[in-house]
């Protein structure tokens, strides 16, 4: 009897937001968040350890991380362009490009 009573009363608690225009409205997907290194916040390949290998930013909307790339060939270094990635944005992120060049 006690869970029907609870059945019941949770059945009239629903009824009675839907009858005043409540809905139920799922929760917003999370913005997948940058990586961050250096002090900077940015997406894309960077060298976070400043040696031969190369990382790209798995962004994420509670825990981003660094994931192994590549490592650059004997002779190379990489070389990095950061650009802003809203380019409206003075501030970051950063969309960070990495690539191997001759050292």
């Amino acid at each position: 009897m006690r869970k029907f009573a609870t059945r019941i009363a949770v059945v009239a608690i629903v009824g009675a937001g839907a009858a005043v225009g409540l809905t139920v409205v799922p929760a917003q997907a999370a913005q997948a968040q940058p990586c961050s290194a250096d002090g900077l916040k940015m997406y894309g390949r960077y060298p976070i350890e400043h040696d031969q290998r190369i990382y790209h930013c798995a962004p994420d909307p509670f825990t981003p991380r660094w994931v192994f790339s590549e490592t650059c060939p004997a002779g190379t270094r990489p070389a990095t362009t950061l650009a802003l990635y809203y380019p409206h944005s003075n501030t970051g992120p950063y969309l960070a490009t990495t690539t191997c060049a001759s050292a």
